[in-house]
C-alpha cells in the first residue's frame, strides 16, 4: 500500500500473483484505499475465471479498481489476441493491456509482457524487450504509476539466487525523464515486498518505490 501526492493523497493498495487465492476469504485480506491495483496472474484460463473475478472486484470497497495481466491468464490473453475480440470487460475495473490511463488523478500504464518463460504474453529475447518497452516508455512520458507484470532485472527479482527480471525494461524506466512515483510488479513470487529503483531524476533519492505484489507465497 502507498500513498501518493501528499497534499491531496491517493492511497494505492497493490495486488498481483493471486492464481485463485482470492477466492479464499481466509487467505487474502485486502485494506482499504482509494485505488486497487492488479497486476497479474490472477490465473483466468477460462470464462468461470473471469466471472469469478468479476464477482471478487465487486465485493470490494475500493472505489477505482485498475486490472493488469500477466503471463498465467491466459483468457485475457486470447481475448486480446483475437481479431474478433475488443478485449476483456470487467464491469467496475478499469482493464489496461500497454495502456496509458487516468485513475483518480493519476497517470497510470501496465503491461502484462514478462521475459520468456511460460504461459502468454511473453517477450521472446533481448531484441523483442528492447522493441516493447522502448515503443510503450518513451523517455518523454509522464507517469505516476508503472504497473509490470514483470519486475525489472536486479530490483524485487531474486529467485533460487538468480536475478531474472527484464534488463530492457529497467533501461527504458531509467531513461524517463520524469519517473512514476510507485512502480507494482509482481511475477517472482519470492522476492515479494518494498524495493527501490535507483533513478536520478527521483523525487526520493533512495529511488523509485517498486513494490512486488506477489501474494501466492506471503499469503499462502
Amino acid at each position: 500500500m502507498a500513498s501518493l501526492h501528499p497534499e491531496g493523497s491517493v492511497t494505492v493498495v497493490a495486488i498481483s500473483d493471486m492464481h485463485g487465492l482470492h477466492l479464499r476469504d481466509d487467505v487474502i485480506d485486502l485494506p482499504n484505499g482509494d485505488v486497487l491495483v492488479v497486476a497479474g496472474d490472477i490465473e483466468l484460463r477460462g470464462e468461470r475465471d473471469v466471472a469469478q473475478l468479476q464477482r471478487w472486484l465487486a465485493s470490494l470497497p475500493h472505489p477505482h479498481k485498475v486490472v493488469g495481466f500477466g503471463n498465467m491468464d491466459r483468457a485475457a490473453y486470447e481475448a486480446y489476441s483475437s481479431s474478433s475480440s475488443s478485449g476483456l470487460s470487467l464491469p467496475g475495473a478499469v482493464v489496461v493491456v500497454d495502456g496509458v490511463v487516468e485513475v483518480a488523478g493519476l497517470r497510470l500504464l501496465a503491461s502484462p509482457w514478462s521475459p520468456r518463460y511460460a504461459g502468454v504474453w511473453q517477450l521472446a529475447d533481448e531484441a523483442a524487450a528492447a522493441a516493447h518497452w522502448s515503443r510503450l516508455l518513451p523517455p518523454d512520458l509522464q507517469l505516476d504509476v508503472l504497473v509490470t507484470h514483470t519486475p525489472p532485472y536486479g530490483f524485487g527479482d531474486l529467485t533460487r539466487g538468480r536475478h531474472v527480471g527484464d534488463k530492457q525494461l529497467l533501461h527504458a524506466v531509467q531513461a524517463l525523464h520524469r519517473p512514476p512515483q510507485l512502480w507494482v510488479c509482481g511475477h517472482i513470487h519470492e522476492a515479494v515486498g518494498e524495493h527501490r529503483v535507483p533513478h536520478a531524476a527521483a523525487s526520493d533519492p533512495r529511488g523509485i518505490l517498486l513494490i512486488n505484489a506477489a501474494v501466492y507465497y506471503a499469503g499462502y
